[in-house]
């Protein structure tokens, strides 16, 4: 006996996208052998929509689809790490300066000069400015503004001061090596009419306080470990924030450690007067915490996650979202477990005033920084914060002199939306498409993941994409869009790639675009008379209200019931089509039945789903052969289009053509089987009435009723040998006076054999045996 060998192939569906994909890159080459070289910082100019990067030693102006326009050299700068080893004219080194690498540690696009500011970490933490187009040096600022150790965080932005914009710093500190730490600071910018004050602290007239935090030398020296890393900063409402890690007790430097966001006020050039800081809590549903902030992005939430959170009209609708990794143990290490978490400002903004008004009432609360240079750990119990309660945290007053900022312990939790344990998370940005809102999370392993956010405690991955392979690791906020939103960019070490934020072309059927990955891509729907998977501006006629001709996400596709579902051969019938999700269109449609013609198809009602049409002439319809019916494609087309956008199955039986009985019940035609005259009918009134079987139709589990063998053992019948057989009927029917018996027949591949009554032997007449 011949075997048959199956072989099984197991396909592995999976969204990820292979390394081939043709997009767009710029890869940094400048001195390879070097692995300190990695891109720091990117940010857009919109006025040429071209990208600006911040590398080491290097600065790039990029087209928008990455082609290197200009080159700047920032280092290497021989310098030195003395704290007092100044610039520009060093006269107190007492060690030989020697070629340092250069770090950027702020980027950002003036766009009232047109300059860029320039920050690194040599030459004591200076800034420059350069011409944006050109990359040129304008001047050098022999300001410190930024840590000179290379492994130090910054961040630093442009927003608006108390009366004009101001660069917004945050940054670390590097002892025996920083003259001072300005913990936070907001500084002058640069122009040709205050070029002395630039980068400066911003100060009050009448007093001292100043529009910066400072770290304290004593404290310092007793915690040389104790450090604050900056991760992010942003604007909402009046307020600048900072998100940061540090340790959670000031006097336990080596941790454990927790993040933490600051708020100042930006119309008060009094940080110590408005500086309130707390715990920033991203819990899993295990209720374990995820202490180490990798990344943050401010977005307003679109419609569905305003909803979602209950944002108001007149609310502020800012979110941040968050991308938070567990630590090892009690360090500073992050492990690969990451998640995701959102917060509305708004609710941020209630834990501020929570924290100021349990503060100002209860002497005994923990609060104070002991790493704050002038801090008065004594401002909890004192009814001025009354007043700072009172005018929501933004009071600046030269009558009252607090001096005294405040460091909380009031956690703000939300719980994770989205958590990973294959690749730690490590860039995070965020855009609103229509009326969701869409994150797109990078990670070590040079991946790009994309959420739909579905709550403030829910986000569901819907695609990732493999997009780097070499030094792969995304870098902290290295996700950033284009200026139409169109396409994200993403910074890895060594590579910057232009990724679109949808690929819809891709999805080729209605079900796999609306619910891509059992999610839906919310960029995506199906644009129905094109046929044809596409954002909602690229469908036509998609604008004019919700008219079924552009489908989102999990949404309903279009979808056809036939009434009747199939028609007898050589007939006429008028058909009820109804649509699910029909659309709109400027012209009719045509029911096309495959090759065999096409009739108007007619909508009685505008408002209605259903539509009406003929079948195509008779003489146009095959013979059904013994397979008894015609199945063919039912499609209805669009004229405005001439596409067909939804179809069904739709046959054209008939009855006569059916040989048994089954083949001819077992349908929802209406055939029934006449046992005696051994036929199937569509009209069963010249049958004998005690041997009809009524199709399925007519009566639901007819066929059951059809004359049949029972299935048992397998019979085999020797060559030239009489041998009598038993077999087993079943539902035979009632024999008539007219009827003797019943015969046995044997049926060798589709020829018929000798006929013998029942209770006698059967015999092939078939010499060899098939």
């Amino acid at each position: 006996m011949e075997s048959c060998k199956i072989s099984l192939y197991f396909v592995l569906l999976c969204v990820t996208v292979c390394y081939c994909q043709n997009y767009p890159k710029f890869v940094e080459t400048n001195d390879i052998a070097n692995n300190a070289i990695s891109l720091q910082r990117m940010i857009m100019d919109g006025e040429t929509d071209s990208l600006l990067v911040g590398s080491v030693n290097r600065i790039y102006r990029l087209s928008s689809d990455l082609q290197k326009l200009q080159e700047g050299i920032t280092g290497p700068e021989n310098d030195n790490t003395e704290p007092f080893c100044l610039p520009p004219d060093f006269d107190s080194c007492e060690e030989p300066r020697v070629p340092t690498d250069n770090f950027n540690k702020i980027l950002a696009l003036d766009t009232t000069t047109d300059w860029i500011i320039v920050c690194g970490n040599v030459l004591k933490g200076i800034c420059q400015t350069r011409n944006k187009d050109t990359l040129e040096v304008v001047k050098n600022y022999y300001r410190q503004v930024v840590s000179a150790g290379s492994s130090m965080s910054a961040m630093g932005f442009i927003g608006p001061g108390p009366s004009s914009n101001v660069l917004y710093v945050g940054r670390s500190y590097m002892l025996n090596t920083d003259t001072r730490w300005d913990v936070l600071t907001s500084r002058i910018l640069p122009s040709t009419s205050n070029d002395n004050d630039a980068f400066s602290i911003l100060s009050t007239v009448t007093t001292s306080n100043s529009a910066s935090i400072r770290g304290d030398v004593d404290f310092s020296l007793q915690n040389p470990t104790f450090n604050i890393d900056y991760v992010y900063g942003f604007g909402s409402n009046g307020f600048t924030y900072y998100v940061a890690i540090q340790p959670k007790m000031d006097t336990q430097p080596d941790g454990p450690f927790v993040t933490k966001i600051v708020q100042i006020c930006q119309n008060c050039a009094k940080y110590r007067e408005t500086y309130i800081d707390l715990p920033l809590v991203c819990r899993g549903n295990d209720g374990s915490n995820y202490e180490l902030a990798q990344s943050a992005y401010k977005i307003t939430a679109g419609t569905n996650l305003a909803d979602n959170l209950g944002l108001q009209n007149g609310d502020n609708k800012d979110v941040l979202v968050a991308v938070f990794a567990k630590a090892e143990g009690t360090t500073r290490s992050p492990t690969q477990e990451s998640a995701v978490c959102v917060y509305s400002m708004k609710s941020i903004r209630g834990k501020y005033l929570e924290w100021v008004d349990a503060c100002s009432g209860d002497g005994n609360l923990a609060e104070g920084c002991n790493w704050a240079a002038g801090n008065n750990p004594d401002s909890c119990g004192s009814g001025t914060l009354k007043t700072i309660v009172s005018t929501h945290m933004c009071y600046c007053d030269d009558t009252y002199a607090y001096g005294a900022i405040t460091c909380g312990s009031l956690d703000i939790i939300q719980t994770a939306a989205y958590t990973s344990r294959d690749s730690r998370l490590t860039a995070i940005a965020a855009a609103n498409h229509l009326d969701h809102t869409v994150l797109f999370v990078g990670n070590e392993a040079g991946n790009l993941k994309k959420l739909k956010v579905v709550s403030g405690t829910s986000a569901l991955a819907y695609e990732d994409i493999a997009v780097v392979s070499t030094n792969p690791e995304i870098v902290q906020n290295g996700l950033m869009f284009d200026k139409d939103e169109n396409y994200i960019y993403v910074m890895s070490k060594r590579q910057i790639t232009k990724v679109p934020v949808e690929t819809c072309e891709q999805y080729t059927e209605c079900e796999e675009c609306t619910s891509v990955n059992g999610v839906g891509d919310p960029y995506c729907g199906w644009c129905s008379l094109e046929n044809k998977c596409s954002r909602k501006a690229n469908c036509t006629g998609s604008s004019n209200g919700n008219n079924n001709r552009w489908i989102g996400s999990n949404g309903q596709c279009p979808s056809i019931e036939v009434d009747p579902a199939s028609v007898q051969r050589g007939t006429f019938e008028k058909l009820t089509l109804t649509v699910t999700s029909l659309p709109e269109t400027n012209g009719g449609f045509s029911c096309i039945f495959a090759n065999l013609g096409d009739t108007s198809a007619d909508r009685e009602d505008p408002t209605s789903n259903q539509l009406t049409c003929l079948t195509p002439s008779p003489s146009n319809i095959p013979s059904p052969g013994d397979r008894g019916y015609v199945r063919v494609k039912l499609s209805l087309m669009a004229e405005e289009t001439g596409q067909k956008f939804v179809s069904t199955d739709f046959d054209f039986y008939e009855c006569e053509s059916f040989k048994t009985c089954m083949a001819c019940t077992n349908n929802n035609y209406g055939c029934d089987w006449c046992i005696f005259e051994n036929k199937c009918s569509k009209d069963t009134s010249s049958c004998n009435v005690a041997g009809v079987v009524q199709g399925n139709a007519n009566l639901p589990g007819g066929s059951d009723s059809c004359p049949h063998i029972e299935a048992g053992q397998e019979i085999l019948i020797p060559v030239d040998v009489s041998k009598e057989y038993e077999v087993i009927g079943h539902k035979l029917p009632a024999l008539s006076p007219q009827h003797s018996g019943y015969q046995c027949v044997l049926d060798i591949e589709g020829e018929r054999s000798e006929e013998r009554r029942v209770g006698k032997e059967c015999r092939s007449r078939w010499s060899p045996y098939h």
